[in-house]
């Protein structure tokens, strides 16, 4: 694992060097901020559904199609609903890994723009009240709710 900072100076250094090249501006915008956060998220996703996909049984699959279905409605009906444990995992952890990737995103944010992780220990440096708890308190809520429309859509 590399630390946070070495990530963020890494990936902030990156974003000057492309845009000295392209000039396509990705220093300090929004692009550039999901860009790093899916970068530092794909490992988790790859292992998590990976490992969803090495226990599945292929004989459902190759089932459906000698029944006539093609391969878009054997992959909607049959695999897609098989693998949805990975994927929620796969989307929970990425959000957590995210989240708490607070020193990267203190690199690539731009001026006047702010994040929450980076709002909370804000305003945790000035004030020590309910207030956080209660914020943390209904993200845990939020994302809780958001994973299980998640596990519903598929």
């Amino acid at each position: 694992m590399v630390p946070g900072v070495v990530a963020g100076a890494a990936i902030y250094v990156f974003h000057v060097e492309v845009e000295v090249a392209t000039g396509i501006r990705r220093v300090a915008a929004l692009p550039g901020l999901v860009l790093a956060h899916v970068m530092i998220t794909i490992p988790w996703t790859v292992r998590l559904i990976a490992a969803n996909l090495s226990g599945l049984d292929r004989s459902v699959e190759e089932a459906a199609m000698n029944l006539g279905a093609g391969p878009v409605l054997t992959f909607r009906r049959i695999m897609l609903p098989m693998i949805r444990p990975g994927i929620v995992a796969a989307a929970l952890f990425s959000f957590i890994v995210s989240f708490g990737n607070l020193e990267m995103t203190l690199f690539l944010v731009g001026p006047g723009r702010i994040t929450l992780p980076i709002a909370i220990l804000q305003y945790l440096e000035w004030r020590i009240d309910p207030t956080i708890a209660a914020v943390s308190f209904r993200q845990i809520v939020l994302v809780g709710a958001g994973c299980g429309k998640l596990a519903n859509v598929f």
